[in-house]
This record gives C-alpha cells, structure tokens and sequence, in this order.
C-alpha cells in the first residue's frame, strides 16, 4: 500500500505543484538509492560470502553479538 501511493497521488501533486515538485523528489529519492546500492556493492565486494548479513557480522562485531541462539 505504501509503494503505490504514488500512482494514486501523482495527478494531486503535478496539479498543486507543477512538474518540478514530483521530479525533484524523484531525483532525490533517486540519488539516495544510488548512494544505497554503491555502499551495498563495496559491501559485497569487501565480503564475498554468500551468508550475507551473517558474514558481515561474523567479520565486524563481536563473537558474541554475531553468533546465532541456536550456537
């Protein structure tokens, strides 16, 4: 629901704002998600393993932060 708000809402904000209102928040929003997947990308690069998120805590905090209930 929150994902296509958007679509409902779009003929609202080009009416009270103009083009350029919905264009700069899509350029914003847009720049974010750039910056995001770059992060994310040098992420994967720095840790190649296909545990994901479990191998980047097993690599930057403690062992006892990083190791799952189970043991």
């Amino acid at each position: 629901m929150v994902g296509v708000g958007w679509l409902v809402l779009m003929d609202d904000w080009l009416a009270r704002g103009g083009p350029l209102g919905p264009l700069s928040g899509l350029l914003s929003a847009d720049s974010c998600s750039s910056l995001s997947a770059t992060y994310t990308a040098n992420g994967c690069r720095r840790f190649p393993d296909a545990a994901g998120e479990a191998a980047y805590t097993a690599q930057v905090f403690p062992p006892i932060v990083a190791s799952s209930p189970d043991g």
